[in-house]
């Protein structure tokens, strides 16, 4: 007998912990990002992106980008609090058929 599938849905956990912040910073700053939410809608947040190129035969060795973004991931419940470990103490579920529905678009990273 095959073990059922747990069933998985997109999370975002937020906000990494900033170097040198305490455990307690965090918290606040996620309740802040929280309540901003509530107010605004999902934030895209501002992230330099650092490619290396030189691998391309580019010149430059370095390529920077900036991105706005809100990440997704897919999880279990059971795989969440691992993931929340590393991106933050806060999460927040969706359907995924729900954000593929608005054009959520999935992304693999190499």
């Amino acid at each position: 007998m095959t073990k059922p599938q747990r069933r998985r849905y997109f999370f975002h956990s937020f906000p990494r912990r900033g170097q040198g912040e305490t455990q307690e910073n965090q918290r606040a700053r996620a309740l802040k990002i929280l309540a901003l939410m509530k107010e605004t809608g999902l934030i895209l947040a501002p992230e330099v992106v650092t490619w290396d190129t030189s691998r391309l035969g580019h010149k430059a060795k370095t390529l920077d980008l900036m991105q706005r973004r809100a990440c997704f991931t897919e999880l279990s419940r059971g795989e969440l609090r691992h993931h929340m470990a590393a991106f933050g103490p806060i999460s927040l579920r969706f359907g995924i058929a729900a954000l593929r529905g608005a054009g959520l678009m999935p992304v693999q990273y190499a």
